[in-house]
């Protein structure tokens, strides 16, 4: 099953995880592999799409209204951005990288408080 999601909505999500992506890569001096960024995009463009409820209850959000999509982007963008000042960097060819596993590791050690990625 294919998500129904606006384009506009889906630029948004993308710019707004590489702005966030690069944020922490200069910040933190690592490289973050492109899986972990798509997954974050996919993960807060299914949470848009088919979790509205949870949004409206945990964040008093109304995601089917599409002027209040980028907002919760933004929201959610914070929360990756915290899951990736906490994910451990491995060295990897010289340098330091926040793989799948370390993004992973980042979420059980928040407890899995960061919505939406839990």
């Amino acid at each position: 099953m294919a998500l129904a999601t606006d384009p506009r909505l889906v630029s948004y999500i993308a710019q707004t995880v590489d702005r966030t992506t690069r944020r922490v890569e200069a910040t933190r001096n690592v490289t973050v592999l492109p899986s972990v960024r798509r997954l974050a995009e996919d993960v807060i463009a299914e949470s848009l799409t088919v979790r509205a409820p949870e949004w409206q209850a945990r964040e008093g959000i109304d995601v089917a209204l599409p002027f209040n999509q980028n907002p919760a982007v933004d929201l959610a963008a914070d929360r990756y951005e915290r899951v990736l000042n906490d994910a451990p960097p491995i060295d990897f060819q010289g340098q330091r990288v926040v793989t799948l596993r370390s993004f992973f590791e980042s979420i059980v050690h928040n407890f899995c408080g960061i919505y939406p990625f839990c």
